[in-house]
């Protein structure tokens, strides 16, 4: 029997949990005091927003998962249509905030609005191997964008706790 299949959930849980506490470390440091992302000074005009769908109960580990894997994608985008965005997050230059909504409703309102306004953007779909079922959306990136307009999507949103 072939277990070769184990192995690459192994490495690819290993990998967005990873992936997952580094992006968690680094939006605490995009948060002020009131959890609120911090005001831009001008420099930094690259920002990628993470809207989790809280309503879906994930564990942690799920969560980085998914995050990663829209984090990945969302730099695929960039890497082909905005090169130089793509050459500020490369070179770390990009800040992450993350956001939870509590409902799918929320979620889906969120998706066409970032459509709408012409965002780059990037929704998870879970394949549904683990803790939720298949085609749940768990995670819209979107980004990179400036800062202004990442802050104005995400404005009235909560931080991801």
């Amino acid at each position: 029997m072939d277990y070769s299949w184990i192995f690459k959930q192994v490495a690819f849980t290993c990998f967005g949990t990873i992936l997952g506490y580094v992006i968690g470390k680094y939006a605490k440091k995009t948060l002020n005091d009131e959890g609120e992302p911090k005001q831009d000074d001008g420099e930094n005009d690259c920002h990628i927003a993470l809207i989790i769908n809280s309503s879906l109960k994930m564990g942690k580990g799920k969560v980085a998962a998914q995050c990663g894997h829209s984090v990945v994608s969302l730099m695929k985008q960039a890497r082909k249509s905005n090169e130089v965005l793509y050459e500020k997050c490369v070179s770390g230059a990009c800040q992450l905030q993350l956001f939870s909504v509590e409902s799918s409703d929320d979620f889906n309102r969120l998706r066409q609005m970032a459509t709408g306004c012409s965002l780059p953007s990037y929704v998870v779909a879970d394949a549904g191997r683990t803790q939720i079922a298949s085609g749940s959306l768990t995670v819209l990136g979107v980004g990179p964008a400036s800062a202004e307009s990442i802050n104005h999507f995400v404005t009235g949103l909560k931080p991801y706790k």
